[in-house]
């Protein structure tokens, strides 16, 4: 069982990124004491606070679309240098200072 459904919308902290630059959130575990699922969730920046979908589940975390930016950072650009940002894969840092 995972805690979260396919396609089930949640709200997270983004908390790091990945080396490929995948924003990283952490959900307590309701059942398990001091235990967190793990959530990847691109095209974010640690300290937003975003609502995602569930896209695919693992044995230990989850994987997310970013549905909506509920508090953005300060680090955050809005308007992104490559026009290709976000569908060719090769911009992951464009949308930071």
């Amino acid at each position: 069982d995972y805690p979260f459904q396919h396609q089930e919308e949640i709200e997270l902290k983004i908390d790091s990124l990945t080396s490929l630059g995948m924003g990283v959130g952490r959900i307590p575990l309701a059942d398990e004491m001091n235990k967190t699922w793990v959530i990847f969730v691109p095209y974010t920046i640690p300290g937003e606070i975003v609502k995602a979908k569930i896209q695919h589940n693992s044995k230990s975390y989850s994987e997310a679309s970013l549905v909506e930016i509920v508090s953005s950072s300060e680090d955050r650009i809005d308007d992104v240098p490559c026009p290709y940002f976000g569908t060719c894969g090769g911009c992951q840092y464009q949308h930071m200072t």
